[in-house]
């Protein structure tokens, strides 16, 4: 049933776009058929649940879709409109340009295996419920084929917007959890309708079995009960909460019923939701805060981790659940099991998270170090290089051969620190053309969903690359350009690229920047471009490039008050950077409302706020 559900939808939005071009069309002259066994060994699928590919065969408006499942069917309809002319540069209404033109010619024979299995947006940021249905919508327009919402609720995701956190001009609204849990269940239903596959929880396993909330990463002022502590990691001779936050708290897992109650909350939580597809399982959010006890000393916490796994994998097994676990490569699990090893290969995928990575460099050409660090409990360090982080990729490797994908930050953080978002780009470019070799199946991007200022680029090139990692970068580059900002696009891409060419990403890009009088001369350089730039404002567009020109201007005067904002900073000049901060965060409080769907004000701010401490 969800299946022809989502096919049905295919055709609605088949019809409905074709009405839009096209009112005497008929959109019934295209037909959708499911690949035959023979077509699906043709192409290399196996299980074409997980597996997408479409072709299409559309001479004179008359033809067919084949397809090897339901959002198949859609992502071959969201193409084959893609050739008779339309475009989609980002989400929303506003990011969609839909010519009228007669699809009684149209004729497009295109044939799509999608190279990588996983292509996966992850919901991060301040949002709105209609900003997160969007970038839903948005995803198998670009390529994307699964969402996944993160923790029990998502309830962070949404509270930030609606209690308009970090904005003192906009009032608060009243988000309680009801709301949130009714919310998340319309984003699911919005999932399923289009086919996508559907990943939840990841963070939270660690406190919601003991009775504990895992909503932000916030502290509550919680106090855990004595049974409560005895469960959680002893650090520094103390159990209970890492700083308060219960998300980041690990727990005593050389403790067997520990293992068995996270065990049976992951079984349980797959009976109720049968829904998902992939059920993240991850540890805390945090490291350097696992558990000193004798007993937790004597193995690592993955060889902990790896046993508790095998246990739900066993009550998942006895259940009859097909549900797929997503277990975290991420700090202290970034080294693998010395012992341990996980036992039905085929419940898992390897979910590779390389936080401390650069963003400025991509894996591309990269080799993995030979070797990693010893394990040192509690005393661990992380850095940017490639090298090093690709090197946990490969020991883990050793030890698991299943299905993998990466889990990464493009969009998140890191877009921050690269205004343009051309530097980011490339990146991710080149990231997604070096996973096969990787051993790496696809991508997540956890990312911020309202990610499109001053382009988006970035987002429809990720889903583009990860069905076809041969795609030309400038080719496809300069094809977006002149879709999202029509004939003077040309300004628009020299705009953007000398954002990226000027903006110090290294420095930046880090928790801590330290003083840098180059940074200071390089925003120096910066803002001296801004103010003689002229950016065009171009007469006669649709509307989604004239929305296209608005952020470009609203970017530029932001990207000035934020040079005026760092230049002190980066000499840590606070009579000069404290007056410009409140101006920058003024401005950008002020003109939310009209750039809300592409800019996140509060992430934005928040990531530089944390940078003065």
């Amino acid at each position: 049933m969800p299946e022809e559900n989502a096919l049905s939808f295919a055709r609605e939005e088949l019809c409905r776009y074709a009405a839009l071009m096209d009112p005497g069309y008929d959109a019934a002259q295209i037909q959708f058929t499911p690949f035959t066994r023979e077509e699906l060994d043709e192409l290399g699928i196996l299980e074409p649940y997980w597996d997408d590919a479409y072709r299409i065969d559309v001479r004179d408006g008359r033809g067919w879709i084949a397809y090897s499942n339901a959002r198949s069917a859609l992502m071959g309809v969201y193409r084959l409109l893609r050739e008779a002319g339309c475009a989609f540069v980002r989400p929303g209404p506003e990011g969609e340009i839909i010519p009228r033109a007669s699809l009684s010619s149209l004729c497009a024979q295109v044939r799509m295996r999608a190279a990588n299995r996983h292509r996966c947006i992850c919901i991060e940021g301040s949002n709105s419920l209609e900003n997160a249905l969007d970038m839903v919508d948005f995803a198998p327009k670009a390529g994307y084929n699964a969402y996944f919402t993160q923790f029990m609720e998502a309830y962070t995701f949404f509270e930030r917007w609606y209690t308009h956190k970090g904005n003192p001009l906009r009032a608060p609204e009243p988000f309680p959890l009801s709301l949130s849990h009714e919310m998340l269940a319309c984003l699911v239903r919005a999932i399923k309708r289009r086919g996508l596959l559907y990943h939840a929880v990841g963070h939270g396993w660690t406190c919601e079995p003991l009775g504990i909330p895992g909503l932000h990463w916030e502290d509550d002022g919680v106090e855990p009960t004595p049974a409560q502590r005895a469960y959680m990691a002893q650090v520094n001779g103390v159990r209970g909460l890492h700083n308060g936050i219960a998300l980041n708290t690990n727990l005593c897992y050389s403790n067997p019923e520990v293992r068995s109650l996270m065990a049976h909350a992951i079984a349980d939580y797959a009976a109720r939701h049968p829904e998902v597809d992939v059920l993240h399982v991850w540890l805390a959010d945090d490291y350097n805060n696992q558990c000193e006890c004798d007993a937790c000393r004597q193995a690592r916490p993955a060889d902990f981790y790896v046993q508790m796994l095998n246990e739900a994998d066993a009550l998942l097994t006895a259940q009859g659940s097909p549900v797929r676990i997503a277990f975290l490569l991420y700090f202290d699990l970034l080294f693998p099991p010395q012992t341990a090893r996980l036992q039905n290969e085929g419940r898992f995928i390897l979910m590779y998270a390389p936080i401390t990575r650069s963003f400025s460099r991509s894996f591309e050409g990269v080799r993995p170090a030979q070797s990693i660090p010893e394990y040192a409990r509690n005393h661990l360090s992380f850095g940017p290089d490639i090298a090093e982080n690709l090197g946990y990729l490969a020991a883990w490797q050793r030890v698991f051969s299943g299905d993998s994908f990466d889990f990464d930050y493009h969009l998140c953080a890191a877009v921050t620190y690269d205004p343009g978002q051309m530097t980011l780009s490339r990146v991710l470019h080149g990231d997604v053309r070096a996973l096969s070799g990787l051993g790496l199946h696809g991508l997540i991007n956890c990312q911020q969903q309202r990610v499109t200022m001053p382009n988006g680029f970035a987002l429809f090139l990720g889903g583009q690359t990860l069905c076809d990692p041969s795609l030309d970068y400038e080719r496809a580059r300069d094809a977006y350009f002149e879709c999202a900002f029509g004939p003077e696009y040309g300004a628009a891409l020299c705009f953007c690229q000398t954002l990226s060419r000027l903006f110090p990403m290294d420095l930046y890009g880090k928790d801590h920047p330290e003083p840098s009088e180059q940074a200071a001369r390089e925003l120096e350089s910066l803002r001296a471009y801004l103010e003689r730039v002229e950016l065009p404002t171009p007469q006669d567009l649709c509307p989604a490039q004239a929305r296209s020109w608005k952020n470009l201007h609203f970017w530029r005067a932001f990207m000035l008050r934020l040079c005026d904002y760092l230049i002190p900073f980066s000499r840590r000049d606070e009579a000069q950077w404290r007056p410009a901060w409140e101006e920058l965060r003024r401005f950008a409080w002020e003109r939310e409302a009209q750039v809300q769907a592409q800019f996140d004000v509060y992430c934005f701010l928040e990531h530089y706020r944390r940078q003065q401490a």
